[in-house]
């Protein structure tokens, strides 16, 4: 006689780190989102809305470097790269039930 015995988890270990900087919320606004979406949306409703806001920076990118803060901390580039990585860990198939994290 035997027992099978398993444990399974999903283990929280960080699979994207992102860090963007406060002088680019006019631009993030402008496109469609706020950092508290980050924050307040399912993991679903997030992903739509880092597919459209990364649509809109890459449509009209001279209108949102225009944005870019004038002290030079951040650009259209990180930011348009920090959320395409964060879409990115979310929509891995490697990754079991992704979850956003922020220190707002």
């Amino acid at each position: 006689m035997s027992a099978d015995i398993y444990v399974t988890a999903t283990q929280r270990v960080r699979v994207a780190s992102v860090n963007i900087t406060y002088n680019l919320g006019p631009m993030l606004r402008e496109a469609g989102m706020d950092w508290e979406d980050f924050t307040r949306l399912e993991t679903a409703t997030l992903v739509a809305r880092l597919r459209f806001t990364i649509a809109e920076l890459e449509s009209r990118p001279e209108r949102y470097r225009m944005l870019n803060p004038p002290n030079g901390w951040g650009s259209y580039e990180v930011l348009l790269k920090g959320l395409g990585e964060v879409l990115a860990a979310l929509v891995d198939p490697e990754n079991v039930d992704p979850r956003v994290e922020t220190w707002l």
